[in-house]
């Protein structure tokens, strides 16, 4: 679990960082996501700097059979939509992830429905 954990925080910062930029917004996401896994300081700064820069390292994310891929998804999703307007190459991310996770279009459209019907 922890390590399903670690990697949807590595993929979450590659959703941030896909468009070579990691907002105040999404980092301060993305710290509490990496603190509930444990995943400390230092460790994070590197994950988003390779989320900006590193095409293989975001191609190399989400590789575990998650437990639950629609939570997964969402959380995904929540980073993505921090920002008023989401960058097509975070779309274009979102679903490559949504793809690995084992997730079709439609069930990607219903978390996201979801996510807005709250």
């Amino acid at each position: 679990m922890v390590m399903e954990e670690v990697e949807l925080v590595r993929a979450a910062c590659c959703v941030a960082g896909v468009d070579g930029e990691v907002t105040e917004r999404e980092r301060a996401v993305l710290q509490r996501l990496a603190e509930r896994a444990g995943i400390g300081a230092a460790s994070l700064k590197a994950m988003m700097d390779l989320a900006k820069t590193d095409e293989h390292f975001r191609d190399d994310q989400l590789e575990m059979v998650h437990a639950d891929p629609a939570k997964s998804f969402e959380t995904l999703y929540r980073v993505a939509r921090i920002e008023r307007e989401v960058p097509r190459e975070e779309c274009d991310l979102l679903i490559r992830f949504g793809h690995k996770l084992g997730l079709d279009l439609d069930a990607m459209n219903g978390v996201i429905k979801r996510v807005h019907g709250e």
